[in-house]
């Protein structure tokens, strides 16, 4: 199950591990990362898994350089466009008030630059995102899509918000 680091004593270790049971209150912030995380796997292509494999090997003598899968702007681009995140061709403006309910025009979508500059902001020109950037840039993409939101919102309800479309 879900755990974490214990203390020093082992008493309340787990099966003779160093590890404690995360008390229920406390799992919801994992199942978010969780399905963060099955979401990021999920819209890996399958060509830059094989790539993100390679590049693993050759990092490997890197301490500082995270594992896993990696995405290119392209790649975070096309996510939030599949995902239903951005705005398509010519589609309704933020704020305008032409058809829809409230809630789609809520959620008109971001254009492509804003998308860009949401990758740049956390990854930087020419880097890479892992699923802790992911988890970063899909904040910001909340924060965008729901203007309403209070500015000091905790990130983990802007991507429980965000991500209540992909309950599986």
């Amino acid at each position: 199950g879900v755990g974490a680091a214990a203390p020093s004593s082992s008493s309340a270790a787990a099966d003779g591990n160093l590890f404690v049971e995360v008390p229920a209150a406390e799992a919801a912030g994992f199942e978010l990362f969780d399905r963060l995380a099955r979401l990021f796997e999920a819209h890996t292509p399958h060509s830059l898994a094989k790539r993100t494999e390679a590049w693993a090997d050759a990092l490997r003598g890197d301490a500082l350089a995270p594992p896993g899968l990696r995405w290119r702007s392209p790649t975070f681009a096309a996510f939030v466009q599949a995902a239903g995140l951005a705005r398509s061709g010519g589609g309704s403006h933020r704020g305008s008030s032409g058809g829809g309910t409230a809630s789609h025009r809520a959620h008109a979508g971001l254009q492509r630059p804003d998308v860009d500059l949401i990758f740049l902001s956390v990854c930087g020109r020419g880097g890479s995102m892992d699923v802790l950037d992911f988890a970063e840039a899909c904040v910001r993409v909340a924060r965008k899509l729901y203007p309403s939101a209070p500015p000091d919102a905790p990130p983990s309800d802007l991507l429980a918000q965000l991500t209540t479309r992909w309950v599986d």
